[in-house]
């Protein structure tokens, strides 16, 4: 069946070949030692979270970038207010 990996460094979606899924894992075939063999993984990890349809992988993806474009902006407000504050400043 085909499921779809989205995150890890890289803000994109791939399709993947998933030979069984649960709830919590999913496996896929993997390489160990020269030797082709499934191998599990969690179905949403620190490094790819698995979806059923590429548009749910694609809002999951979104959303992280939004979230980090707000961190980003809030930064810039903090920083800003700051560098008034240190030019503000008289002996």
């Amino acid at each position: 069946m085909i499921m779809y990996k989205a995150g890890g460094w890289k803000n994109e979606v791939s399709e993947v070949d998933v030979l069984r899924k649960t709830d919590k894992s999913v496996w896929i075939m993997g390489v160990n030692f020269g030797k082709r063999k499934p191998f599990r993984e969690s179905r949403f990890g620190r490094y790819g979270n698995y979806f059923d349809t590429w548009e749910q992988a694609r809002s999951y993806i979104l959303m992280r970038a939004k979230a980090k474009l707000s961190q980003a902006e809030s930064g810039v407000e903090t920083w800003t207010a700051e560098v008034a504050k240190i030019e503000s400043m008289r002996p």
